[in-house]
C-alpha cells in the first residue's frame, strides 16, 4: 500500500502540491483576519460572497483555523474529480473556493462541534471524498 502510494509521486507533484498549499494558507489569513475585524472584506471578495453574509455565517467557517489539510486534500480530489467529468479549465482560486464550500458543507453536518478535532478525523476526510466523487458537475458553491 505504501510503496503503491509512493511510486506516484514525481518533483512536480510536490512542487503544485506545496504551491497550492501556500495559496489554501493565504486564503486561510485572510479569513482569519476577517474573524478578527469584521471590517476585512478580502475573505468575503476571495470567496465571491457579500461580506455581510459572511459576517452573518463566520461561524461555518471556523473549520479553517486548523482546515489546510483537509482543504488541500478536497482540492486533490476535485482536481480529479474535475478532469474525470471532463471540465477544464477551473483555475486555482476557483478550486480552492470550492473545496471550501465542499469541506464546509461535511463540517456543518457532524453533530461534533470542535471543529479542530473534524478537520483531522479520517471519517470526515472520507465524507469530503465521497461529497467530491459523487460529482456529476462543478461544485455549486452558490449559497446566498
Amino acid at each position: 500500500m505504501i510503496e503503491e502510494l509512493l511510486s506516484g509521486i514525481t518533483a512536480e507533484k510536490v512542487i503544485e502540491a506545496y504551491a497550492t498549499y501556500q495559496s489554501i494558507s493565504q486564503v486561510l489569513t485572510l479569513y482569519r483576519k476577517t474573524r478578527r475585524n469584521n471590517q476585512k472584506d478580502d475573505f468575503s471578495k476571495y470567496i465571491g460572497i457579500p461580506q455581510s453574509w459572511v459576517l452573518e455565517h463566520i461561524e461555518d467557517f471556523r473549520f479553517m483555523n486548523t482546515g489546510d489539510i483537509i482543504l488541500l486534500n478536497a482540492y486533490a480530489n476535485l482536481k480529479k474529480q474535475y478532469k474525470e467529468l471532463g471540465i477544464p479549465d477551473v483555475g486555482e482560486k476557483e478550486m480552492i473556493k470550492d473545496a471550501i464550500f465542499a469541506v464546509s458543507k461535511v463540517i456543518l453536518s457532524e453533530s461534533e462541534n470542535n471543529t479542530s478535532l473534524l478537520t483531522k478525523n479520517s471519517n470526515v476526510f472520507s465524507k469530503v471524498q465521497i461529497e467530491i466523487g459523487s460529482l456529476t458537475k462543478k461544485y455549486d458553491s452558490s449559497i446566498c
